[in-house]
């Protein structure tokens, strides 16, 4: 993740160090989706997670609860805020009940069933940001100038990158399951989406003339990771994606997979490649979709990337379902056993692929 540098316009808050085997799973969330876009901070909060759809959407947070996604984009945007103060409070007074309690206790506890409560009722005060939330009402409206022009208004262009990710992360996260869904999220996703892809192209063609710019690599990158952000979240985890959706993401798939070789990021170019495998899974073109995960495979095989050749399973699992339960069965067990044998592994963090691999049983 050596791409993942500090923005250089402005120094990044410093989030609070976690005090539990719980927040440490908070802290391992910190994934490139987040990582990649400079302006989250990196310090305490080490990115040491980086699965499939890591350095491009929020589907690892989803895996673990919404509650677990608040803190975390409290601490990372606004730590020195008051309820970020008071939410981290909260949850330390929690873990402190397991730690005397047990978990099993702590489920029947009264003191910790009314914590939870609390927690849970303050997390939905904040679980939507404003910003997003003035997105969305341009989204229901199908108004793309004007969400254009709200997050355009944020500062310089790596700000409106940045932000564009947390308002992407905060819709994946409306319901209560922390997955994204096309009943609830799929409409108003893909006028945001349609409006965040239009700002990154504009930035990318302005990066190609700033020849002087020192960081322009490192911009690209966030434009990379942003355009997979984009295609990853068109693929709902419950529920068919909309057309408009795909249209959307397959304009930010190539792209990012272009810009992604331009780059030379081995590692990125097999997860992008996964992703566009997955991508015209759904949108049944069995054969491009083969092409791509071929790819995939052989790059990851090549490079080592044991994460990369999981999703590879996985998403080809995905693909053998129209033809071959039992072969795409298979796909999947070894997709889970591959995934096991690297869940630990330094900036791999593949919670996401093994939530997915159960949702599908």
């Amino acid at each position: 993740m050596s791409d993942h540098s500090k923005k250089e316009t402005h120094d990044t808050p410093q989030a609070k160090e976690v005090s539990s085997d719980n927040r440490k799973v908070v802290k391992k969330m910190v994934i490139g989706a987040l990582a990649a876009t400079a302006g989250v901070p990196l310090t305490s909060w080490e990115a040491m997670a980086h699965g499939n759809r890591s350095s491009h959407s929020a589907a690892v947070y989803r895996s673990w609860s919404p509650d677990a996604y608040t803190l975390m984009r409290q601490e990372l945007t606004m730590p020195d805020a008051e309820v970020t103060k008071r939410l981290r409070g909260m949850y330390d007074e929690l873990e402190a009940l397991e730690r005397n309690l047990g978990v099993d206790a702590l489920r029947e506890d009264t003191s910790a069933i009314q914590m939870r409560e609390d927690i849970r009722t303050l997390e939905n005060s904040v679980r939507i940001s404003p910003m997003t939330r003035q997105v969305i009402e341009f989204a229901e409206q199908k108004d793309v100038d004007a969400i254009s022009a709200t997050l355009a208004s944020i500062g310089t262009p790596e700000d409106v990158l940045d932000n564009s990710v947390w308002v992407l992360l905060d819709i994946g996260h409306q319901n209560d399951d922390g997955v994204l869904s096309t009943d609830r999220s799929s409409a108003e996703y893909s006028a945001i989406a349609e409006a965040v892809l239009d700002f990154a192209i504009n930035r990318l063609n302005d990066l190609k003339q700033e020849t002087g710019n020192p960081f322009r690599n490192v911009h690209k990158v966030k434009v990379a990771n942003v355009l997979h952000n984009i295609t990853s979240f068109s693929l709902p985890d419950i529920g068919e994606p909309s057309k408009d959706a795909l249209a959307v993401a397959r304009r930010a798939m190539l792209l990012q997979l272009a810009l992604r070789k331009e780059l030379g990021q081995e590692v990125e170019i097999v997860r992008a490649l996964n992703l566009a495998g997955r991508l015209f899974t759904a949108t049944n073109e069995p054969t491009t979709a083969k092409r791509y995960l071929d790819e995939a495979e052989n790059m990851a095989s090549k490079i080592g990337y044991r994460a990369g050749l999981a999703y590879n399973k996985a998403y080809r699992a995905e693909l053998q379902d129209r033809t071959d339960s039992t072969a795409s069965a298979v796909l999947r067990d070894e997709a889970r056993v591959l995934a096991e044998s690297v869940r630990d592994a330094a900036f791999e963090d593949i919670t996401y692929l093994i939530a997915f691999l159960d949702r599908q049983r």
